[in-house]
């Protein structure tokens, strides 16, 4: 059977994979590793030594290759394009006086995917809360033409939960 990691990505958010292609790989390695719609990048941060049963749905995805010079370039264009990202999301808010902060950008490492979190005290109790989300995704998606997540932090519908997810593009 393929060797189980532990994968670290940006945000302290962890995920196991498993290494079908049997690549080398060192702890604290960068992989590309196969996400729901294409690809990302993340650090090796443990090999799993014991057997997990996982079900059906909830089986591993594939690491698919560790990551050469050119995907780190990539990264690195991906972080530089999540700060800019993170600052016209931010003027979009203010130019349309949302109710709402940004806390953080992340781009999918291939380039198909951003998601937005961010923090609002009214997402659901209120129209002007509904508004305020349903117009900043429509801003950002119109901007970007990529597939959307905005996730919600700290408000009343519960920390970290998805209140709008994909939409995608054509």
């Amino acid at each position: 059977m393929a060797e189980l990691y532990l994968v670290e990505f940006k945000g302290s958010r962890k995920e196991y994979f498993l290494n079908t292609y049997y690549h080398s790989l060192n702890l604290e390695d960068y992989v590309i590793v196969q996400a729901e719609r294409g690809e990302e990048i993340g650090i090796l941060s443990k090999k799993i030594e014991v057997d997990i049963d996982f079900s059906e749905k909830t089986k591993p995805r594939s690491i698919l290759r560790p990551s050469s010079p050119d995907d780190r370039t990539t990264y690195e264009e991906t972080v530089a394009r999540e700060k800019i990202i993170h600052e016209e999301v931010i003027e979009m808010i203010s130019r349309h006086r949302l109710e709402m902060k940004v806390v953080d950008v992340e781009c999918q490492f291939d380039g198909n995917k951003i998601t937005v979190f961010f923090s609002a005290l009214s997402v659901s109790t209120s129209v002007t809360g509904a508004i305020s989300v349903s117009t900043l995704s429509l801003l950002v998606f119109s901007l970007f033409l990529l597939e959307l997540t905005l996730s919600v932090l700290d408000c009343s519908i519960g920390e970290g939960a998805d209140f709008l997810s994909s939409l995608r593009s054509s």
